[in-house]
């Protein structure tokens, strides 16, 4: 369990589990943001919580950033253990109803063996409060939970915002950034909406708060750490929406072209799981420069390309 300010803690691993604690006469009530991926992992989480908050604490909710399943893992745990609330948006609400639905939108159809056993989600659990960017949650003491859009990663994705009663800020970010050392490895985060993500990238560049605690990754030390973090992430989405645009600027694309030529540029591992998230990444990116009117397509004799924007004739 490493402290960020009165109040404010996580625990890392590999999804770095966020921990909102509160005194209410003489007991520990804990808020967790998100709570992990493996169902085998909650005993280990609970003797976490145990070793440092005593036996006596109350989980009175958990708050998910987001439905992907290994954010709410652990859900169904905590909530037969507990009977604790459960938050989480209302579209993300929607996807978790089916188990298999994180990695469907992902691979955008019944998908092979290797990604179900990464993405799909073992247990159900049962959402009890829908909630939404701009809710806020008063603690005892004068803290509060802030819920901001960090949309981009997922379809409704929401960051927790702490503030203590001496006015310390925390960000839980959830997956709208990753850890340099997680970045190092997938070369390029996944995102369902890049674009939508860079907007997300730069608004938490201009946040004010004293600490970012993402999913993935190492935590960084303080907000300006932080900030250079979230900063490469944003440059790697930037260079892949540059070179789709370079590409096209040439000649027509189909995506699986596009994609091979990103896993070259970019060194992406060369992975049935690296390929469906870079893929997904950059189908959702062509998805959004022809929304808005920046890329054209064309179909023919079969194969679908991407390509320049033809100019209309007058």
């Amino acid at each position: 369990m490493k402290k960020l300010c009165d109040g404010a803690y996580y625990l890392q691993g590999d999804i770095n589990v966020g921990v909102i604690a509160f005194d209410v006469a003489g007991t520990s009530h804990l808020y967790l943001v998100d709570s992990g991926a493996e169902p085998e992992s909650g005993d280990a989480l609970w003797n976490e919580l145990e070793n440092f908050f005593g036996s006596g604490f109350v989980v009175d909710a958990i708050i998910n950033t987001h439905g992907h399943s290994d954010h709410v893992g652990l859900n169904h745990y905590v909530q037969e253990k507990t009977g604790c609330r459960i938050y989480i948006s209302r579209t993300e609400s929607v996807i978790v109803r089916n188990l298999s639905a994180s990695i469907e939108r992902i691979w955008g159809a019944n998908c092979i063996h290797q990604l179900k056993k990464w993405y799909t989600l073992r247990e159900s659990f049962s959402p009890t409060d829908i909630c939404a960017a701009g809710d806020s949650i008063s603690l005892e003491g004068g803290a509060k939970i802030d819920l901001i859009p960090l949309y981009g990663h997922s379809a409704e994705q929401l960051g927790i915002v702490y503030t203590s009663a001496a006015g310390k800020k925390v960000v839980f970010a959830g997956d709208a950034f990753l850890g340099i050392d997680e970045l190092d490895k997938c070369k390029i985060s996944f995102q369902e909406s890049p674009l939508e993500a860079m907007e997300t990238m730069e608004m938490l560049l201009d946040f004010g708060a004293d600490y970012f605690v993402q999913s993935h990754g190492t935590v960084a030390k303080d907000a300006q750490q932080a900030k250079t973090i979230v900063k490469k992430n944003l440059d790697t989405l930037k260079k892949l929406s540059d070179l789709v645009l370079e590409l096209i600027a040439k000649k027509k694309w189909t995506v699986e072209e596009i994609v091979s030529k990103a896993m070259k540029r970019f060194k992406i591992p060369q992975r049935p799981v690296s390929y469906a998230l870079i893929f997904s990444t950059t189908k959702s990116l062509l998805s959004e420069l022809y929304e808005a009117g920046r890329i054209g397509i064309n179909l023919k004799k079969g194969r679908f390309y991407w390509t320049k924007k033809l100019a209309v004739k007058k």
